[in-house]
């Protein structure tokens, strides 16, 4: 009986000690969910903070979006404007440029980077006798070939870059006209050219009608020029008896003025025959070092009897021989080397030099003369053109030499040019090539 009692009150006892542990981990448990539920409350209370902070945040973000939207639409607004009032400028500039191009008295093409005309104002259509239609989007090459002027585009399709040079339409009527082509670029790709019609006919007409006046006034005076150069000189060499020494200086007065005169229409028969593509060249291979030493020991007489030096440095090798017309190149030399003389003073000089420049021969004419006045440099090759300080200095003269020499030279395939300062002397340089 004692031992079921005992049995039962350890029994009690371990179910006591048992509910004691569960009681215990029942408290633990408590304490880990009222601590959990204190880490949830806190994340709960700062994830409400940065809730809060956020929707500020936005609410500020949102705020400044609204006015940035707002300036961008005053932006927007504006630009609109501008851009609105720069496409009416740029509608009327471009306008007032199209009435221009209409009304030029030029005729006008513009040719694209592709070689298609991309414009043509109506006074070109005039010269030409096309239209736009007809020549638009189409390139030089194929208009060349069609018979819509075709000669026109043919002889366009040849020409360089600023360069000038005239050509002549009969149809649809008599034209000369005055072609210029420039190219306009980017960097250095050429992007556009424009071409440039002058219409020259009447100034054509007057140069040909001058050009046969010229001949013919020439002609005329050749003759009877040339029977009294020769009485005069059978009159100074005796024929008609002896002279007194005050008649014989009168009659050579005379003589050397005849012989000016002779001068003067030989040149300009010259040039008569140049414009008219008369001037007939007949090429050889001539020795440029022995024509140049011939002119200056030539032009050495009358260098000495003015009290000039004039000196040909002769190259130290022999240079090739070069095609050359001797008797035209001598003229065109003998003009250069004569006027260096003539407008240099006395106890000057003049140098004459030869240089082989790769393949061409230059030759270089100094002079220690008078020189010429720099806004007068551009017109030295026109004709009938002399400077200021040398009709001063030489009242005689032509203004044709340098002229004459430049066509010669260029039908060489040479190239002229000049340096000059007034009061010091001016420098001619002239280049034949050595191939042709």
């Amino acid at each position: 009986m004692e031992d079921s009692i005992e049995r039962q009150i350890k029994d009690l006892s371990e179910s006591m000690a048992g509910s004691a542990e569960l009681l215990r981990r029942f408290e633990q448990f408590e304490r880990d969910i009222r601590h959990r539920d204190s880490i949830w409350e806190a994340r709960l209370r700062y994830g409400r903070r940065g809730l809060e902070v956020t929707n500020r945040e936005l609410a500020l973000t949102n705020s400044k979006l609204a006015r940035a939207n707002k300036e961008l639409s005053e932006l927007r607004s504006e630009l609109e404007k501008k851009v609105e009032e720069r496409t009416r400028e740029l509608k009327v500039e471009q306008d007032r440029i199209q009435r221009i191009i209409a009304q030029l008295s030029a005729g006008l093409l513009l040719i694209d980077e592709a070689g298609k005309i991309s414009l043509i104002n109506a006074q070109a259509e005039a010269f030409l006798g096309i239209t736009e239609e007809q020549v638009v989007r189409h390139t030089v090459g194929e208009l060349s070939t069609t018979s819509l002027s075709g000669r026109f585009f043919q002889f366009l399709d040849t020409i360089e870059s600023n360069t000038k040079k005239r050509f002549e339409l009969s149809e649809p009527e008599f034209l000369v006209l005055e072609v210029i082509k420039t190219n306009l670029t980017q960097g250095s790709q050429v992007v556009d050219s424009i071409v440039l019609l002058h219409d020259m006919t009447r100034e054509a007409v007057i140069e040909k009608v001058k050009s046969e006046f010229l001949s013919i006034a020439a002609h005329q005076l050749r003759t009877p020029l040339s029977a009294l150069k020769w009485v005069l000189y059978m009159v100074l060499e005796g024929d008609a008896g002896p002279l007194k020494k005050a008649q014989k200086e009168l009659l050579e007065k005379g003589y050397s003025a005849n012989e000016r005169m002779i001068a003067l229409v030989n040149d300009l028969l010259d040039v008569v025959r140049i414009e008219e593509g008369r001037f007939d060249y007949k090429f050889k291979k001539t020795g440029v070092t022995n024509v140049i030493d011939s002119i200056v020991k030539e032009t050495k007489v009358i260098a000495d009897e003015k009290g000039i030096q004039l000196s040909f440095h002769k190259p130290s090798r022999e240079f090739p021989e070069v095609a050359l017309d001797a008797v035209k190149f001598r003229l065109a030399a003998s003009n250069i080397i004569t006027n260096a003389v003539q407008y240099t003073p006395a106890k000057g000089r003049v140098d004459v030099e030869l240089t082989l420049n790769g393949s061409e021969i230059l030759i270089l004419v100094k002079d220690t003369g008078v020189g010429i006045p720099k806004h007068q440099l551009d017109r030295l090759f026109t004709k009938f053109f002399r400077a200021d300080n040398a009709v001063r200095m030489q009242t005689a003269g032509s203004g044709l030499g340098l002229f004459i020499a430049k066509n010669i030279i260029e039908k060489h395939k040479g190239k002229i040019w000049i340096e000059s300062e007034e009061g010091k002397g001016t420098t001619v340089y002239f280049t034949i090539p050595t191939a042709t």
